[in-house]
């Protein structure tokens, strides 16, 4: 009804809003902190801690956590921590311009997903405009001016990972009796001691290499 469609007019540009302010961010981060993985484990800690805030104000709420559900949800955080991994070693490559175009396509990736795995069904208008996101992206990737193969690799790399812990979150947010909020905390629980792994064994600091490349890439 009338306010659903003022809650979708609310809550759209909100999350256009974050997600452009996050990978513009990340892309500061990127040129300005040293450590990669001490700023992914200090973003996922933070998480952690304002969620907990959030539930102790009243603002959130979760369930009872169990065991089940942290194995439930060892997989996808993987995929999380891959996806993040591959955004810090690909962002030094390849302009927020071309991230934004690999997110949208992999937004398309995931409605694929969802049509063959969970028999989603779209609507003519839907498919229209996922054939158009992928016709643009195809268009911008022809024209990138800041195109470097190793960064694509990254990006493709990152889509896949996204693509598989979007798929599989879907499965298991309807399978285990959890909140959002919940499995966002089970989630970068169990991402810190794999980002303290990486962080220990893989002495390279990739983003060390935003300072050698051009300025399209910068932008």
């Amino acid at each position: 009804g009338s306010s659903q469609g003022a809650k979708y007019a609310v809550w759209f540009p909100l999350f256009t809003l974050s997600s452009v302010a996050m990978v513009l961010l990340n892309k500061y981060s990127a040129h300005e902190f040293r450590s990669p993985y001490a700023l992914l484990g200090f973003q996922n800690t933070m998480t952690i801690l304002l969620n907990a805030l959030g539930v102790s104000l009243g603002i959130f709420s979760v369930k009872k956590f169990d065991a089940g559900q942290f194995r439930m949800f060892v997989l996808p955080t993987f995929l999380f921590v891959g996806m993040l991994i591959t955004s810090l070693y690909g962002l030094p490559y390849v302009s927020v311009a071309t991230t934004v175009v690999f997110r949208a396509v992999s937004t398309c990736l995931v409605a694929c997903g969802d049509y063959f795995c969970f028999g989603k069904r779209f609507s003519r208008d839907e498919v229209v405009a996922m054939a158009l996101v992928l016709v643009g992206a195809q268009i911008y990737s022809a024209n990138d001016l800041s195109y470097h193969m190793v960064g694509y690799r990254w990006m493709l790399a990152n889509t896949c990972c996204f693509v598989g812990s979007q798929l599989y979150e879907k499965w298991a947010v309807v399978t285990v009796d959890q909140s959002a909020v919940g499995i966002s905390c089970i989630q970068n629980l169990l991402s810190l001691p794999i980002i303290v792994i990486f962080g220990g064994y893989m002495a390279e600091t990739p983003l060390e290499k935003l300072e050698g490349t051009t300025g399209w890439t910068k932008l």
